[in-house]
């Protein structure tokens, strides 16, 4: 009895110090039986095998002791022996038998197997639990595994994923982390402890999926949440998107090209697509209904027949390229923090238009100007935390890394409930820049040096124009020096707080913010410019600190 994941067995070796490998003995019957509970599959790989084709001797391996029908015999000269072969399930029978006469040449057989834990496709409903690949103490995953889990959220809804452990060999196997129509969120390769195991907040249906090359790495774990998660037996639903605009009092209707609900495509085929398909008309009344503008694209609030909305995105010249931002999108809009694309159509004169979710408080710019009495220093703290999730799922979760290259608070949007997502993608791109080039600094530098102002202006309740003049600079140091005064350069417009915890935690927002800007602009000296992973953590100490508990 075997109860190990991997081992290996023989039978019938004997080996004569004079003339090595002799026949085995005759009237041989000798079993084995593998038994690895949560084992999907088990797998055979021979080492060598000498047992004589046409003869009564032979190697049998089944997947049960009482259905001899189902068990497959080897000899030397069969070809499947020379490849791995698997039995399905958690137990596996093994069985050696030799004739009366044994050949010269059947010198006996040594095979070596493998438990794999994981195989095909796994549907997970439930609210939350484990997935992963982790194998007994000691003991590395099976070579050539493709395995895949598929956590089923309702579309819009939160799916967090916390990995507890990642063991897997470095550009060889690979943890590939995939949204609901197949585009690549993050892809996972090598050893991650502590600090740098991922912790991911994804939205709707997600995939994750494992596939390996060699066997030796030690697997992998997650915890997993589905704040709602999808019924089992309900088909998904397509939507597309009919848009009325009219700007300046003149009507057009976007043909449609191709508006739908992106996240679903995967689902559909030609068979079933009309079953599937929901329209739905938008008007959308020109000025009255503008609620932002930027130099290549006016948006507008669209309402839907059911009373929500959604903005749409006109482009101001025909022949404004989109693609590049739904791709960016497309990867990335899964994260809560991120703005999420809804679909996309397209005129006569084939302009295209982005159809996004509708944010119902505006642009950060517009509330910390208009209604800064209403943000307190607690919201503004969890805004802060937000971008800087949402930024890391672009340097570091997206393969290959994306930038953003317009972070500024009018490009981050509030809820209802005052939760913050990154927009404004139109210049967003991949890496190129590794900021080895110390008179160019990295696209990601320049990004988190954006990031950096939005911080400060988080702080101040107004933003700072000129990166470059000497009240930046002192507002830098004031920012420095709360905890021991200069605290004037807070937004007026709130208290400043009375704990001391709390002023130091604003005392330690205002220093990343310096850190951020400064690695880029040389602000301090020679201090390099931090990582989005650094900044996150900070923002974490910050939030902690604020909200801790006076002595």
């Amino acid at each position: 009895m075997f109860r190990k994941p991997k081992g290996h067995l023989n039978a019938g070796v004997v080996v004569n110090h004079t003339n090595g490998l002799q026949p085995y003995a005759p009237n041989q019957k000798c079993q084995w039986k593998i038994e690895f509970s949560s084992a999907k599959f088990i797998s055979f790989t021979f080492n060598y095998l000498l047992v004589a084709a046409g003869s009564d001797d032979h190697v049998m391996i089944c997947p049960s002791d009482s259905k001899p029908t189902r068990c497959t015999v080897f000899q030397t000269d069969d070809e499947q022996s020379l490849t791995d072969f698997r039995i399905f399930g958690s137990k596996a029978y093994i069985e050696f038998v030799s004739g009366e006469h044994v050949s010269s040449e059947s010198r006996g057989w040594e095979l070596r197997y493998s438990a794999g834990l994981c195989d095909g496709k796994e549907d997970v409903y439930d609210h939350k639990g484990v997935i992963g690949y982790t194998s007994s103490t000691g003991f590395s995953y099976v070579e050539g595994l493709r395995c895949q889990w598929v956590l089923h959220g309702k579309p819009g809804t939160l799916v967090s994923l916390n990995f507890t452990r990642i063991n897997i060999s470095k550009d060889l196997d690979f943890l590939a982390i995939h949204d609901g129509l197949m585009q690549q969120i993050a892809n996972f390769s090598g050893f991650y402890s502590g600090s740098s195991l991922p912790r991911m907040n994804l939205m709707g249906e997600i995939m994750v999926a494992f596939s390996i090359q060699t066997d030796a790495g030690a697997g992998w774990s997650a915890d997993f949440y589905i704040a709602s998660p999808a019924d089992r037996n309900k088909r998904p639903l397509l939507v597309i998107v009919a848009v009325v605009l009219v700007v300046v009092g003149i009507g057009f209707l976007l043909a449609l090209v191709g508006l739908w609900l992106l996240r679903k495509r995967k689902h559909t085929n030609r068979a079933d697509s009309n079953e599937n398909l929901t329209v739905i008309r938008v008007a959308v009344n020109g000025h009255q209904n503008q609620i932002g503008e930027g130099p290549s694209a006016t948006v507008y609030r669209a309402d839907l027949a059911d009373g929500s909305s959604v903005a749409v995105k006109s482009p101001r010249e025909v022949t404004s390229q989109t693609k590049l931002e739904e791709e960016v999108l497309l990867k990335s809009s899964c994260h809560p923090n991120i703005i999420s694309l809804i679909g996309y159509a397209e005129d006569g004169v084939q302009r295209r238009y982005l159809v996004f979710e509708f944010m119902g408080r505006g642009s950060l710019n517009w509330n910390l100007r208009e209604r800064g009495e209403t943000l307190q220093w607690e919201k503004r703290l969890t805004i802060a935390l937000q971008i800087s999730s949402a930024i890391q799922m672009l340097h570091i979760y997206l393969q290959p890394p994306v930038y953003h290259g317009n972070i500024k608070s009018e490009n981050i949007l509030l809820d209802e409930f005052y939760n913050a997502k990154l927009g404004g993608f139109g210049t967003a791109n991949y890496c190129k820049n590794d900021g080895i080039n110390p008179e160019k600094p990295s696209e990601m530098a320049e990004d988190i040096s954006s990031f950096g102002l939005v911080l400060a202006e988080l702080l101040r309740g107004e933003p700072l124009l000129n990166r470059h003049a000497s009240e930046f600079f002192r507002s830098l140091k004031e920012f420095n020096e709360l905890d021991g005064g200069g605290q004037e350069c807070l937004d007026p417009k709130l208290d400043i707080p009375k704990e001391e915890c709390k002023i130091m935690s604003l005392a330690k927002l205002g220093e990343i913010a310096k850190w951020c800007i400064g690695g880029s602009q040389e602000v301090g000296g020679d201090q390099a410019t931090p990582t989005i992973g650094d900044v996150v953590l900070g923002l974490k100490q910050v939030k902690q600190l604020f909200f801790s508990v006076p002595s």
